[in-house]
Parts: structure tokens; sequence; C-alpha cells
């Protein structure tokens, strides 16, 4: 599998010069792909009922591969979750989307610019896990649907 790069636009404010904001994140090459949890988006939502550092709303408008537009096909819909580690202020996020037939899995990673293909699979899972076992060590956390 090679190394794909997605866009991700989210709605702006009307009337807005900036009305298209968006996010570019790149896949790792990998043959088989990252499932999420099951109950990962669950666990999101319970969290962010209880802790003010957690928020999910809706604000995704599109998501566009760019090269490559075959693979994009097989997504029903597009989940992003954005994040600030505590410990040294790092931003950070993941592009996550729900495969007909493989479920909920990470597709590609934020921000675009560093080598995804250098961090291994194993960093990715214990990121996914540890969004949910550890919020405080985080400055924030937020889900866009």
């Amino acid at each position: 599998m090679s190394s794909n790069i997605y866009k991700v636009f989210f709605k702006g404010i009307k009337d807005s010069y900036e009305n298209k904001l968006s996010l570019t994140f790149k896949s790792r090459k990998i043959d088989k792909p990252i499932s999420l949890p099951s109950n990962f988006f669950i666990e999101l939502k319970k969290l962010s009922e209880i802790r003010e550092n957690l928020i999910i709303f809706k604000n995704l408008e599109e998501v566009i591969e760019v090269g490559n537009t075959n693979s994009i096909m097989s997504y029903n819909h597009f989940k992003v979750i954005l994040f600030t580690l505590k410990y040294n202020n790092e931003k950070s996020g993941f592009l996550m989307g729900s495969h007909n037939k493989l479920g909920e899995i990470l597709i590609a990673a934020y921000p675009f610019n560093r080598e995804v293909d250098k961090i291994s699979i194993e960093k990715f899972k214990e990121k996914i896990h540890d969004l949910i076992k550890n919020p405080n060590g985080y400055i924030n956390i937020c889900l866009i649907n």
C-alpha cells in the first residue's frame, strides 16, 4: 500500500473570507489497516460529558484524496480527531473512516509533513488507546464529524 495524502475541508463561517478551512493528512504505507476499538467513539462521547478538555461537534464538509481517487470510495463517512499533548504542546491528529468491510479504521495522520512511515503501527495503536485511558495527558481533544 502506498502513502496517500488527504485534504479535509471544514465548514467555515458564512460570508467569511476563509469559508474553506482545511487540514492535510498523510497515510502510512501499510498492508493491513489499523482498526479502531469498537467502543472508541462511545468512550469519547462519555468522556466528553464529564471532561471540559474533550469536545465533539459536526463540522466536516468534505474529504478529498490527492492523487489516487480509488481508495476513498470504500468509506461511508469520516471523522477527524485533533489533540494537543500536555507535556510538549505538540498538536496532532488522525483522519478516521468507516470502511465498508473493515469497520472503523485509522486512515491518515496530521500534520502531514512529518514522516508517518517512521512511526510504528504500535505507536498509532498506543495513541488511540491513550486518548481514552489518559485524557489528562492532553490539553484538548476534539472529535469532528
